[in-house]
């Protein structure tokens, strides 16, 4: 407690010939500016000189500007496509699109403040008749961190929008972003401040608060708030072989259609070296939901058991096996790395919600925490679900395994829109590969997800003739890109995925397809010119199963002002 008095004294002195509070605006001034963009009508002009000035007088402690990175952009594309709203062959319309998409690129990594982000509006124009197709769109990604009181007092904040396929069984947002079908724009921010504490060798401690919000602009799924503190107690160096953590969150869901809900969970782990390599683990756990369940409990106790094994820096294998409240519960992540390869195999269960992966999806910073259901105290940014079992893992010398790489198809593929709370198990397997000139990411997964809460609360997003279609879901998939370097300046790319979407109480099907060729040639410094070959394919509607197929071709220049 002296220690921490003592970095608070030095905190208040240097607030006072400096205010504090700055760099606590800093992280949400940044994301404030990016936000203004994302969430105002596409439409509207980028206000770069107030960007500029918003930011000029951040990170004080270091005033140099050339940490400062605002890069304008505007990229240009002209496309035609055979079907451009992804209709059944009988309803297609061919049709050149126009996109016009200025942007902005902000970067800034100082002692106290870090800050990515990039912003693009979307303005389509089309030749013709109007079919219906989308007249703008947005896409941002921004998080911001920073450091108020040295290595104790921290905030983290982060907006992104993007668009995303309501439903797994109809047309799949892929480079198609005109096509007004299956998709609405989602947008999501967070901050999060909190207080960091160690106590010498013996413990360090978190102590955090969170606020999100989660926007879909669709009124099935509407609009939620949310509030979590969350707090942990780890061990420290001291414990050498022995290692313990305890963790407990509390989130409030805020719905301004439905019902709130609250999530209360805790857990306590334990790990054990019992060689330099190898470690016991142990854990238990308390979960306490307040949505309406289908059947049985919707909380409880639970515990688990599992081995780590770390035979060198490269390798990780971690497993275990327990029960949790909705029954048996088990992971499993193995993880190795080379010169030029990464492979990476894992297994989860856990519950989730739909608004908890749009915050993870859009959680593009690490330290960010988002409060994913199941896992007290939420999910670092960058991980993934089969993080979850080693979130809370004490400081027993475990290797530190990296976000793995997923090629990008993936979450556009298995994420959907839901009101519910479900049973998500999730096997997947990706791959990397970085060569001279080629470089690959290979993604296979296996989802299952069985709904835990009851199905009316989807009834005004599906509607009544559908609405047990979201009851149990299958996903299997594979998604792939790949780049190869033609010349220093020309390159070539291809992605292709494929996923079959099975409702397993209505046994309704759906396959959708996906494959893009694009060659890449730099023509100078700030602009390069593109073009991309794409087809994708589907199911057109969510009961009669009718399919769609749209082939297009796009040319496009990129610039950097």
């Amino acid at each position: 407690m002296t220690t921490t008095m003592a970095k608070l004294s030095r905190a208040v002195a240097l607030a006072w010939g400096r205010p504090l509070a700055l760099s606590a605006l800093s992280a949400i001034s940044a994301i404030s500016a990016f936000s203004a963009m994302c969430f105002a009508p596409a439409a509207r002009a980028v206000d770069l000189d107030s960007i500029q000035r918003g930011i000029a007088g951040l990170d004080v402690a270091k005033t140099s500007y050339n940490n400062w990175h605002i890069v304008p952009t505007l990229d240009v594309r002209e496309t035609y496509s055979d079907n451009v709203t992804l209709q059944p062959s009988n309803r297609a319309h061919g049709q050149f699109m126009t996109d016009i998409s200025p942007g902005v690129v902000v970067s800034h990594k100082g002692r106290r403040l870090k800050l990515n982000g990039q912003y693009q509006a979307h303005l389509y124009a089309h030749t013709g008749a109007d079919y219906g197709t989308r007249r703008s769109s947005s896409q941002l990604n921004a998080a911001a961190k920073a450091e108020l009181v040295d290595d104790m007092v921290f905030v983290d904040g982060s907006a992104s929008m993007r668009l995303q396929s309501i439903s797994p069984f109809g047309p799949q947002v892929s480079s198609n972003e005109y096509a007004n079908t299956n998709s609405a724009n989602v947008r999501t921010w967070q901050v999060s401040p909190y207080i960091v504490n160690r106590f010498g060798r013996i413990a360090r401690s978190e102590l955090r608060y969170l606020h999100d919000s989660v926007d879909a602009g669709n009124s099935g799924l509407g609009s939620t708030t949310g509030d979590t503190l969350s707090a942990r107690l780890a061990s420290g160096r001291h414990w050498d072989d022995l290692g313990w953590s305890l963790a407990a969150s509390e989130q409030k869901i805020h719905d301004r259609v439905r019902n709130d809900s609250t999530i209360r969970m805790a857990s306590l782990n334990l790990s054990y070296q019992l060689r330099p390599t190898l470690a016991v683990t142990a854990a238990g756990f308390y979960d306490d939901y307040d949505y309406e369940a289908v059947g049985g409990a919707n909380g409880g106790g639970g515990g688990s058991g599992g081995l780590r094994w770390t035979p060198s820096a490269r390798t990780s294998v971690e497993a275990s096996a327990g029960h949790r409240y909705y029954g048996p519960s088990r992971s499993f992540r193995a993880l190795h790395r080379s010169r030029r390869t990464s492979w990476d195999i894992s297994y989860d269960d856990s519950v989730i919600t739909t608004r908890a992966s749009f915050l993870r999806a859009g959680s593009v910073f690490p330290g960010t925490v988002i409060p994913l259901p199941g896992v007290p105290g939420g999910v670092p940014g960058g991980s993934t679900a089969a993080d979850l079992g080693g979130l809370f893992t004490p400081d027993a010398p475990p290797v530190i395994a990296p976000p793995p790489v997923i090629a990008p198809g993936y979450l556009n593929n298995v994420n959907f829109f839901s009101n519910r709370y479900s049973l998500q198990k999730q096997l997947r397997a990706s791959m990397s590969l970085r060569a001279a000139r080629t470089t690959a990411v290979v993604t296979l997964f296996k989802l299952r997800r069985e709904a835990l809460s009851v199905r009316g609360v989807d009834s005004a997003l599906l509607g009544n003739p559908v609405d047990t279609i979201n009851d149990n879901v299958n996903q299997v998939g594979l998604s792939t890109t790949a780049s190869y370097r033609l010349s220093p300046r020309s390159s070539l790319n291809l992605a292709a995925d494929i996923t079959d979407n099975e409702s397993i109480t209505t046994g309704f099907k759906a396959r959708s397809r996906a494959a893009r060729v694009t060659l890449r040639h730099q023509l100078g410094r700030n602009t390069a010119a593109s073009a991309e070959l794409r087809r994708v394919s589907g199911v057109s509607g969510l009961t009669a199963g009718a399919r769609y197929t749209e082939n297009a071709l796009s040319v496009s220049l990129n610039m950097q002002l």
